[in-house]
């Protein structure tokens, strides 16, 4: 198994644990909608969001809000 963490403005805003044998490889992935057509989609924006290859760590998260976060600060 193995978890999601989701980070808003570089705070956990949540995990999810997922059970690896259930993950389908050719399954559609989805940003904004859900897989289920009947939902709707996201309305509003999104700031870089990155999908990373490996799991980054709670520091390498914070390193990465500050540093793109310095990039708006005068």
């Amino acid at each position: 198994s193995f978890g999601t963490k989701v980070y808003i403005n570089g705070e956990l805003a949540g995990e999810l644990h997922v059970d690896s044998n259930k993950i389908q490889p050719a399954t559609d992935f989805w940003i904004g909608k859900s897989f289920n057509t009947i939902d709707r989609y996201f309305l509003g924006k999104m700031n870089n969001f990155i999908i990373y290859d490996r799991i980054l760590t709670d520091d390498e998260i914070q390193q990465n809000y500050k540093a793109d976060l310095s990039n708006y600060q005068s």
